[in-house]
């Protein structure tokens, strides 16, 4: 479905291996995700970045849910801002966006604390900012 919108180098799937970093990302306070499993599904952009969906897409369709800092979320994805190139830490080059039913927003925007101890909440205060002060 986004597809459409977006230009598209590489359609990984939910193929592992597919995008060029391990596909490890650290939490900003410890902990970390693999986003190159199975169960993500991952496009590489033209420009490098990496954006990565759920496999089963997660979809309210009342858009009534909360996440990572943000009310009334339809769905999300991440997006890694600098494709494969490091630091992959969540917060640093990884951040969520979420959709609600009046357009596309930067996780963390209504009651987001960045930095919590993964960094989800972090794209909101980052753009709102123009810096990681964090």
């Amino acid at each position: 479905m986004y597809k459409k919108y977006l230009v598209v180098a590489k359609d990984c799937g939910t193929e592992s291996g597919c995008i060029s970093t391990s596909g490890v990302y650290q939490h900003l306070q410890g902990g970390s995700n693999d986003y190159d499993t199975n169960k993500y599904r991952k496009l590489v952009l033209a420009d490098g970045n990496i954006v990565i969906f759920e496999h089963e897409q997660w979809v309210n369709s009342n858009c009534t849910t909360s996440q990572a800092g943000t009310y009334n979320v339809c769905t999300y994805f991440n997006v890694d801002i600098n494709g494969a190139k490091g630091p992959n830490i969540v917060g640093r080059d990884l951040f969520l966006f979420v959709i609600k039913e009046n357009g596309l927003y930067p996780a963390g925007c209504d009651y987001g604390s960045c930095p919590s101890w993964v960094g989800l909440d972090c794209a909101c205060k980052v753009l709102r900012e123009g810096a990681m002060n964090y």
